[in-house]
């Protein structure tokens, strides 16, 4: 393709005009992958992720000038995973809409934005939008993973679009090293950044990959020269913005790598192996049916010929091979519907895009036919059997883990305390943002103490967390029992629920911030709960179906919220202290066999 044509075709305005020339069949491949990612939202509205919260809580407090603080009066703490995206959740809030209101709007807007790049890539990169790309895009908007992301409320779409906006934009730059591209590459790479920390793993395996291209590929020596140079630009640029952010981050927070890093990144292991394990089989039942009857069809020739699409697979391929590594490196909490790794399916069904777009035209019109009926099939199998698990389009029940969040909420809120009040329990979402309690988050997510950026033992972090003087505890363990001083002389540490379900399951992810598994430890716990705090009884939650494990609730003895507390509390309750059971009833829940 000449140069010349090729950046005609940048222009987004020759977006149209290249469309037209597309099979129909294309068009309606989109338009259908687009209706069923739609109404695959509607079926997820009702599921927003509990972590989303913690994002709204950081926003809202810094909406009304309270800074980047998890309590209201408490210390500077970066316990959320994007930057960006707080700050623009804090702006709408600013501006009057809720978090919730404005994060499912942006969720969807970057898939929008995400598809408008995907075509525009395929038209630019690969002369038109074929019936092969096309249904790879539809496979994509079709996919459930795509509409759970929107509407979880993080920040995954809004960061998949801007990756998937910076690969573009470097494949451009190949063609078209100047100020503009290097500018806007850079301005992505921050961008990026800003969204998710890996956002500089990608953008520098980019730089790289753009660096290797610029003195392989068949070029005059002064493009080369002028390439070098623009790349250090590009690259002193983003080390200017992204110098300065550092600088800033460290002057309020008191140091640059957030919490969520030590709670899931700082051991060095391939943890996360298994999930990315699964994340490749995904992409492979939806996109190697097409991929495979392309190749059938039309062989070597559907890509291989045309120098910028080599260059933008090759771009695309080099940096989802090291997110992928990266990925296996980390702990998969609230990784559901492949989190982490889903940008990587942009960036690959983008790269899929231009390898099922025949090189020579008239090759494609030969068989057109037989390959759009072959493609069509391939995607309804894919879509349907696949990626569809419900054709229900309609919003589903609110999922039971969401619903006890919210009737706890609901329940503290209920007492009109807000931050004057105390609460201490594992879910740091929706309890704490929907009733405005102050919050103590054992995780470490929002706690810089317990966050792991410095290394304390298992017994300090037990002193840290009872000398906060919570108000309601909400956990696992029961009192100890009465008189009892250490753990061989309780009982209760013999009981099924305490010897079977506490002490000798297995920690899976990031459990071993939660529980205590050495007995001392875990009956000092128990006489903690037993001397300064009182049972308000156990709520009924998934959690005892699917892991054996218990609600209980306390109430502190010395709160002076005490009686207005267990007003609202005890109608949660379902059991009643001298109605709880450690041992029947749990042996009937089933087998602890799902990670939390």
């Amino acid at each position: 393709m000449p140069r010349s044509h090729l950046l005609s075709m940048l222009r987004v305005s020759s977006i149209p005009a290249r469309l037209t020339d597309s099979a129909p069949t294309s068009v309606l491949l989109v338009a259908a992958g687009f209706l069923l990612y739609i109404g695959n939202v509607v079926r997820h509205l009702n599921a927003p992720w509990d972590d989303a919260y913690i994002t709204y809580r950081f926003s809202e407090h810094l909406a009304q000038g309270r800074g980047l603080v998890w309590n209201v009066g408490g210390d500077r703490v970066e316990g959320f995973t994007s930057f960006l995206h707080v700050i623009l959740l804090a702006a709408g809030t600013y501006l009057g809409r809720p978090p919730e209101w404005l994060s499912l709007r942006l969720g969807i807007g970057a898939v929008v934005v995400t598809l408008v790049l995907l075509v525009w890539s395929s038209v630019a990169l690969a002369d038109r939008l074929s019936t092969g790309a096309a249904a790879v895009i539809a496979m994509y908007l079709a996919d459930d993973a795509t509409a759970i992301h929107s509407t979880s409320g993080l920040e995954t779409q809004l960061f998949s679009a801007l990756l998937a906006g910076m690969w573009l934009s470097a494949c451009f730059w190949i063609h078209k090293p100047t100020c503009r591209t290097s500018t806007c590459f850079a301005v992505l790479v921050v961008l990026s950044a800003l969204c998710r920390p890996e956002g500089v793993l990608f953008g520098g395996v980019l730089l790289c990959g753009l660096g290797v291209l610029s003195w392989t590929r068949p070029a005059r020596h002064e493009y080369r020269l002028r390439a070098t140079a623009q790349l250090i630009a590009a690259s002193s640029l983003v080390i200017l913005l992204g110098g300065t952010y550092a600088a800033w981050k460290y002057s309020y927070f008191g140091y640059l790598l957030p919490n969520p890093y030590y709670v899931k990144s700082d051991r060095l292991s391939f943890s996360g192996y298994r999930y990315v394990g699964t994340f490749v089989l995904h992409l492979s039942l939806h996109f190697l049916p097409v991929l495979a009857v392309v190749a059938l069809v039309y062989g070597a020739r559907s890509w291989l010929s045309r120098d910028q699409s080599r260059a933008a697979v090759a771009l695309a391929v080099a940096a989802s091979a090291v997110g992928l590594v990266y990925y296996s490196t980390i702990i998969h909490e609230v990784g559901g519907a492949f989190r982490f790794c889903y940008p990587i399916l942009v960036l690959l069904a983008a790269a899929s895009a231009i390898i099922c777009t025949p090189s020579d035209t008239s090759l494609e019109r030969s068989v057109s036919v037989h390959t759009s009926r072959l493609l069509v099939g391939a995607v309804a199998i894919v879509a349907l059997s696949v990626t569809q698990p419900s054709w229900r389009f309609s919003p589903s029940p609110v999922p039971d883990f969401n619903a006890y969040h919210f009737r706890i909420a609901a329940a503290l809120s209920n007492t009109g305390l807000k931050s004057r009040a105390t609460v201490l329990c594992d879910a740091a979402g929706v309890i704490p943002y929907l009733s405005g309690f102050s919050h103590i988050d054992r995780v470490g997510l929002t706690d810089n103490f317990l966050s792991g950026r410095t290394r304390h033992t298992p017994a300090e972090r037990e002193e840290y967390l009872w000398s906060r003087r919570a108000d309601v505890y909400i956990g696992y363990e029961p009192p100890a029992s009465r008189d009892a001083r250490g753990p061989t002389e309780d009982v209760a540490m013999e009981s099924y629920y305490v010897k079977t379900v506490l002490l000798r399951h297995k920690l899976r992810l990031i459990e071993d911030r939660i529980f205590v598994q050495e007995p001392s430890l875990l009956h000092a716990r128990m006489r903690r709960l037993r001397d300064d705090w009182v049972l308000v009884g156990e709520i009924d939650w998934p959690g005892v179906r699917l892991w054996k494990l218990k609600s209980f609730v306390y109430i502190h003895k010395e709160s002076q919220y005490r009686e207005l507390l267990h007003q609202e509390l005890v109608k949660l309750i379902t059991r009643l202290p001298g109605e709880i059971s450690l041992e029947d009833d749990v042996r009937a829940a089933g087998p602890r066999d799902v990670a939390r």
